[in-house]
């Protein structure tokens, strides 16, 4: 967790970041699965969307997402105005 960027809207390039923290995982099976393997044109690896799915409906929290993230929290917001005036 102390790795996780505070910050992300600041990322340059967030999936990058990403991978560079499933490069320093000790979880060897995210690494094997979540990253391309050597010698490959691939972004990234067979199993990452298995991988982000499953943390997405598992771990990840829209509420403390959006602590750290003001333009998801806008987004959020927003998604919810227009929904709010369709009902």
């Amino acid at each position: 967790m102390a790795h996780i960027p505070a910050a992300p809207d600041e990322l340059r390039a967030p999936k990058e970041s990403l991978l560079t923290l499933i490069r320093k995982s000790k979880k060897r099976l995210l690494r094997e699965e979540m990253l391309p393997a050597k010698q490959s044109r691939a972004p990234v690896g067979l199993g990452y969307v298995l991988h982000l799915e499953s943390f997405l409906a598992e771990g990840w929290s829209l509420k403390r997402a959006a602590e750290n993230s003001p333009s998801l929290a806008r987004a959020a917001g927003r998604v919810s105005q227009v929904l709010g005036a369709e009902g």
